[in-house]
């Protein structure tokens, strides 16, 4: 690592800090010197002191928070960081920051805001406690629980409501949502949590978000309007790599099918009850049931997670449901004002069907150059979504400005370099650097891919998992793998399998660490922010090298603008973003320096193909082996 040349007072103060018997070793327990840790804080501190910009990769075991946190803070600047996870969020909160803040300037107003979901919306509660005849006992029950914790909850984040379920549908009705919210017309405004939260992160020293939140942040700060980001701020992206996706897919029109059927609902009901005498919106009310269930159907048939949008509307069946849907909404909405006087929450219903109707028209006559609009069709919800085919256009007002920002992960670079994810964020020039992990890959791990004799892939499985008695991962890449390998394991394996879909991500998680010799099968969310150290995790399946599919319809956008701009759109576009899914699961088996295990990839395609290599050079460095019993062996002596 080169020495890198910062003025005196940035280099006295990291040296300070990162020393052998510096700050950090005298004030937290268990703390350890690390050369790569100490080189980042000093790249963070160069890029601060420049004004300029920077791209760091630091591999698993560096302690990038603090490498970021540290300098970041020392430098009297508004400090605003992003993560991919409301639990590294957290951490960020409850844990990293309240030690280093202890240190550096106790004084620090330090917030955290979290989707505008996680918080509960007075209003809704009180409409849903208003109309308390219509919910079953179970329902109404859970709703008095969750009044009783609001009424001594500070911020309203219903991650911490401990009484009821997240899952249950009591939750989901009092969870705030910009579609409903009426803003100052609302007569809890001055109270509303998420505006509190909000509010706190506009004045705090250092603002936790998320990156959804960052993402219309950006948006905002285009526009000259944003609270949170000002032009002398220090920006930390941290999980960076998944950003520029965030940016894509938050920037535009995002609706919910589902929400605008719960929405027309409840105003519906709430005609009922308080006025119910006008036979044309009942007759649209009927029109917009049978076309939303019409519509649900020819959707969930296409059986892809991303419908092209444009097809909808080009195929003759499909565009004559969704003009019936859309114009059943809009009858409902001329009609509101026959009720005038007649409905206690007419204010509310109006903005919700005008924000909803707006939504939808500007999808239908969608002609925005560089977007795409596409349906996400999922087992739980239908969402209609515009979509940047390249988010760098969005990136480009923050990163030109003069706010630092500092874009760091553990899996960004590929074959070595750091290009993809510069041109991703709109960087042609600034720091950067690939501060590899200080876990012994060669010594502490292996890499297996099976040469296919007498064995198929369940029986590799099958091998492996009671080699290693259990404490296993299967990363799939998609739902179809996951039922496959479900059904060809059960009942061949002596120890508990759990599969995506039985419960929540996190009930899942937490149960394979409670059963300690568990099997757990699962997709794209099981492959990151996943942190299971030691000999609970020694065994890392990955079914196949994880390219996304070119059926997907925002992937085929991208297929078609990499054709017109004759670039090369495998290379371009499929490969990078497998090669750094790829380094997520591969980075699932060592999380402490002391872990070993074995990674298998039930996919040859890394050795026969050319661009093999470029998913090789982009891990770190590993013994390979295509001999079952050398796998098998390697596992025999973990234990």
């Amino acid at each position: 690592m080169k020495k890198l040349a910062l003025n005196n007072r940035f280099q006295q103060l990291v040296d300070q800090y990162f020393a052998d018997i510096g700050y950090l070793a005298q004030s937290i327990r268990g703390y350890r010197f690390r050369e790569g840790q100490k080189y980042m804080a000093e790249l963070v501190a160069q890029t601060i002191i420049n004004n300029d910009n920077a791209v760091i990769e630091a591999g698993t075991g560096i302690g990038k928070s603090f490498g970021y946190l540290i300098p970041a803070l020392l430098s009297n600047k508004k400090v605003v960081i992003s993560t991919a996870t409301k639990n590294l969020q957290q951490q960020l909160y409850d844990k990293d920051l309240p030690a280093i803040v202890t240190m550096v300037n106790p004084k620090l107003k330090v917030s955290i805001l979290k989707g505008v979901a996680n918080y509960l919306c007075k209003l809704k509660l009180q409409y849903q406690l208003n109309h308390a005849v219509s919910h079953d006992q179970v329902f109404l029950a859970e709703l008095l629980r969750i009044n009783q914790w609001q009424m001594v909850s500070k911020d309203g984040d219903l991650n911490k409501l401990n009484t009821v379920s997240e899952k249950a549908d009591s939750v989901q009705s009092v969870r705030t949502d910009y579609t409903s919210c009426t803003g100052k017309a609302c007569e809890f405004y001055a109270d509303c949590f998420f505006k509190r939260a909000a509010s706190h992160a506009n004045q705090a020293d250092v603002a936790i978000l998320n990156h959804h939140i960052l993402a219309k942040e950006v948006q905002n700060y285009t526009q000259c309007d944003s609270k949170i980001l000002n032009d002398e701020a220090v920006l930390i992206v941290d999980e960076a790599h998944s950003f520029p996706d965030v940016i894509a897919e938050t920037c535009g029109v995002n609706i919910s099918f589902y929400q605008v059927i719960r929405t027309i609902d409840a105003f519906f009901q709430a005609y009922k009850l308080e006025a119910g005498d006008i036979p044309a919106l009942e007759r649209s009310h009927q029109t917009f049931l049978k076309t939303s269930e019409t519509l649900r159907l020819l959707i969930k048939t296409k059986e892809q997670f991303r419908i092209n949008f444009d097809l909808l509307l080009k195929e003759r069946n499909s565009a004559h449901v969704w003009w019936q849907w859309l114009i059943a909404i809009k009858e409902m909405k001329n009609l509101l004002s026959l009720l005038e006087g007649r409905l206690s929450e007419l204010p509310l219903y109006d903005a919700q069907l005008e924000d909803i109707t707006k939504q939808l028209d500007g999808l239908s006559q969608h002609q925005t150059i560089g977007t795409y609009v596409v349906i996400e069709s999922h087992l739980h919800y239908i969402r209609f979504k515009e979509v940047l085919i390249n988010s760098s256009s969005k990136m480009k007002a923050i990163v030109d400005s003069s706010i630092t920002c500092i874009f760091t992960s553990a899996t960004m670079q590929i074959d070595g370099t750091l290009s993809y994810i510069k041109e991703q964020l709109g960087l042609k020039s600034c720091i950067e650097a690939i501060i590899a992990t200080p876990f012994l890959y060669q010594q502490h791990a292996m890499l297996y891919v099976p040469q296919y004799t007498n064995l198929d892939d369940i029986r590799v499985c099958i091998d492996l998992i009671d080699k290693n008695k259990g404490r296993t991962f299967i990363l799939c890449s998609s739902i179809e793998a996951i039922n496959r390998f479900a059904n060809g394991l059960v009942g061949k394996i002596d120890h508990p399998l759990l599969i995506q879909g039985q419960s929540g991500r996190e009930a899942l998680i937490q149960k394979y660490r409670v059963l300690g010799n568990a099997v757990l099968i699962g997709s794209f969310s099981f492959w990151e922010g996943v942190d299971i150290k030691g000999r609970l995790l020694s065994n890392v399946i990955i079914d196949k090298l994880p390219f996304a599919s070119p059926d997907d319809a925002l992937i085929d956008a991208k297929l078609k603008v990499a054709e017109l701009d004759n670039i090369n759109g495998f290379e371009q576009v499929l490969l990078p973003k497998a090669v750094l899914r790829f380094k997520q699961g591969v980075g699932r088996l060592l999380r402490h320096e002391t872990d070993k295990g074995l990674i298998t990839l039930l996919d040859d395609r890394i050795i026969n193909k050319s661009y093999g290599k470029t998913f090789i050079d982009s891990v770190p460095p590993i013994r390979k082996t295509r001999k079952h019993a050398t796998a098998m062996a390697f596992l025999e002596k973990l234990q």
